[in-house]
This record gives structure tokens, C-alpha cells and sequence, in this order.
């Protein structure tokens, strides 16, 4: 067996070995320790740079996506758009020919209703101006009638004058 002085020296060889070992663990769980540092920092790094780029193509999908849905959505509303103002001209197109349909009706219906108006008026006044025509010629008869009978009085007046000339005379000659 071994007695007190190898074992104090295997103890001791024992303890430098264990110095050493806890040295060389304290040393490796140090190396392991920056490598770990390092590997986790060299995937943060990765992951963070990865992250980025994913979002950053996220990004770019959603805004192409945006970009479709809008110029479809625009496209649609165009459409849409133009279809209600077409729908709205026709619309308003039939509207303003009824009104001008209505309004032709109205104002033939007004011309009637003064032509028919004017036409009786015209009548009568044609009447008027047959009875003032009637009157004028009537009167015109009486004046010339009239003319007339004065010029035959004054004939006649004459005749009458000459014939008292002539019983004068006649007389004279018989007294």
C-alpha cells in the first residue's frame, strides 16, 4: 500500500493537476463562452439581416399587391363611373326629348289656340270691313243719287226758269 507520503504526493500531484485542469476548463468554458458570444451574435446578425430582408420583400409583395388592388379598384370605379354617366346622359337625354316633346305639344296647342282666336277675329273684322265697304258703297250711291237729283233739280230749275221766261214772254206778248 502506499503510505502517507505518496499520497500526500499523488494528492499533491493530484491537486497541480486539478489546478491545471480547473485552468484548462476555466480557459475552455472562456473559449466556448466567446465562441458562443460570437456564434450568437454572428446569428443575431444572420437573423436580423434575414428579418430584414423578409420584411423588406413583405414590404415590396404588399406594395405590388397594393399597387394591383388600387389599379384594379381604379379600374373598376373608371368603370363603374362610366357606366353611371352614360346611364345618366341617356337618361337625361330621354328627359330633355320628353320636355321638348312637351314643350312642342304646349306650343303647337298655343299656336292652335291663337290661330283659331286670331282667325275669329279676323272674320270679324272682315265682316266689319264688308259692312263699312256695304256702307260706304251705299253711301256713295245716296251721294252720287244725290248728286244727281241736284243736278236734276238744277235742270229742272232751269227748264222751270225758262219756262217762266217763256210765259212771261208769252204773256208780254198776249197783253
Amino acid at each position: 500500500m502506499l503510505d502517507q507520503q505518496d499520497l500526500q504526493a499523488i494528492a499533491s500531484l493530484l491537486a497541480g493537476s486539478e489546478d491545471r485542469m480547473m485552468k484548462h476548463i476555466a480557459a475552455s468554458e472562456e473559449r466556448m463562452i466567446k465562441r458562443m458570444d460570437q456564434s450568437i451574435a454572428a446569428s443575431e446578425e444572420r437573423m436580423i439581416k434575414r428579418m430584414d430582408q423578409s420584411i423588406a420583400a413583405s414590404e415590396e409583395r404588399m406594395i405590388k399587391r397594393m399597387d394591383q388592388s388600387i389599379a384594379a379598384s381604379e379600374e373598376r370605379m373608371i368603370k363603374r363611373m362610366d357606366q353611371s354617366i352614360a346611364a345618366s346622359e341617356e337618361r337625361m337625354i330621354k328627359r330633355m326629348e320628353h320636355m321638348i316633346h312637351e314643350s312642342e305639344n304646349n306650343l303647337l296647342d298655343e299656336i292652335s289656340r291663337t290661330y283659331n282666336y286670331l282667325d275669329a277675329k279676323i272674320e270679324k273684322l272682315q265682316k266689319n270691313v264688308e259692312e263699312i265697304t256695304q256702307y260706304y258703297r251705299i253711301k256713295k250711291l245716296e251721294d252720287d243719287n244725290t248728286a244727281i237729283l241736284l243736278e236734276l233739280t238744277r235742270e229742272m230749275n232751269k227748264q222751270i226758269e225758262n219756262m217762266n221766261k217763256r210765259i212771261e214772254n208769252l204773256e208780254k206778248k198776249i197783253a
